[in-house]
């Protein structure tokens, strides 16, 4: 969960940074970012339930969650208040 937490925060950066600080840019690319992120972690999840890992693979679902929660939430806040952010 704190290396996904922190996977987050580095790509919020380089989305800033590819954006050039336009936040609907910003925005767009963080969301598809995540969604590699959430794809990765879907990944995992199966290739470790296939091992029979299930404490990790839990840990991997809880990680999923957390990206859309914290992740995907921060996305749309950015695109609904797009408007009054220069």
């Amino acid at each position: 969960m704190l290396l996904n937490a922190s996977l987050m925060l580095v790509l919020y950066v380089a989305a800033f940074a590819a954006g050039d600080g336009k936040p609907s840019d910003t925005a767009y690319a963080y969301f598809f970012a995540l969604l590699a992120l959430f794809s990765l972690n879907t990944f995992a999840a199966i290739g470790l339930a296939f091992m029979g890992r299930r404490q990790t693979v839990m840990g991997c679902i809880y990680s999923s969650i957390g990206i859309f929660l914290v992740g995907l939430g921060s996305c749309a806040y950015s695109l609904t208040h797009m408007g009054s952010m220069h």
